[in-house]
């Protein structure tokens, strides 16, 4: 999370981080203006990372996703939306930039 919080500060992107998707849920309950992209992990302690943008989407329904995992395979497109994006960990920060910088450019 830190690498992904600091490469994209640097590259101007306003952010607001979460611990947990909880946190995340509330963040995004409590944001007047769209949410542009959420990214997160695939698999996360409380929920998957799936059912975190479903019920983000829910509220902010623009909202583009951007998947992370350390697993071999892209995840399955079942619930997907062709809007969301999938990158591989491990991943260098231009890596990052190039992807989140090609999911918005899709706006």
């Amino acid at each position: 999370r830190g690498l992904l919080e600091l490469t994209l500060r640097r590259d101007g992107y306003l952010l607001h981080v979460a611990t947990d998707a909880d946190e995340a849920l509330s963040i995004s309950k409590q944001l007047q203006s769209t949410l542009a992209l959420l990214v997160t992990d695939i698999n996360l302690p409380q929920m998957g990372g799936r059912e975190l943008a479903e019920h983000i989407r829910a509220r902010h329904p623009l909202t583009k996703v951007l998947f992370i995992s350390g697993h071999l395979e892209e995840p399955s497109p079942t619930g997907a939306v062709n809007s969301d994006c999938f990158l591989q960990k491990p991943f260098t920060p231009s890596m990052l930039s190039a992807t989140v910088k090609a999911v918005l450019g899709k706006l």
